[in-house]
């Protein structure tokens, strides 16, 4: 197996775009992650690319947010993985990578739309929906957080902003 290097991302590249057509189709636009990232400031947000033998077959975009006003929370997605190194780990690498990197820029919690059984895997756990409300529509049996800093998430409620 080849080596997988991941590396913070600043821009977004032609191959990056290619990776999320490929994986996430043009539904893609309409979900939460998209929405906030529209209304907020690009250059606050940060992510990892991993790269295989030079080709970028993953990514984890992370964009800050406010959680009733309250700042120190980012917003994870897309994941994506290239259908290559599925099952490979690679998507909880990134995770994981990326949650020290959001430690780095002082971030207590991390939240994100998504499968809990996948997700769970890297300490995401189901959050009260009438706590922290998302913009739009949201399952609200998919979204999920994680705490950077030990016992943050009761500082957190109201309704998901962008930065």
């Amino acid at each position: 197996m080849s080596k997988i290097t991941i590396e913070p991302f600043s821009q977004i590249t032609r191959a990056l775009v290619d990776l999320f057509e490929e994986t996430l189709g043009p539904g893609r636009f309409a979900r939460t992650a998209y929405r906030l990232r529209e209304n907020g400031s690009s250059d606050k947000g940060f992510g990892l690319n991993a790269f295989c033998e030079g080709q970028l077959v993953g990514t984890i975009s992370m964009t800050p947010i406010a959680i009733g006003g309250n700042c120190g929370a980012c917003l994870i997605g897309p994941l994506v993985v290239s259908k290559e190194q599925r099952g490979q780990r690679l998507g909880l690498s990134l995770i994981e990578e990326g949650i020290l990197l959001a430690k780095e820029k002082k971030m207590k919690v991390a939240l994100l739309v998504g499968d809990a059984a996948y997700y769970e895997k890297a300490q995401f756990y189901h959050v009260d929906p009438h706590k922290i409300v998302m913009p739009g529509p949201v399952n609200l049996q998919r979204l999920l957080g994680r705490e950077i800093v030990k016992d943050a998430l009761q500082d957190f409620q109201g309704v998901v902003t962008a930065l």
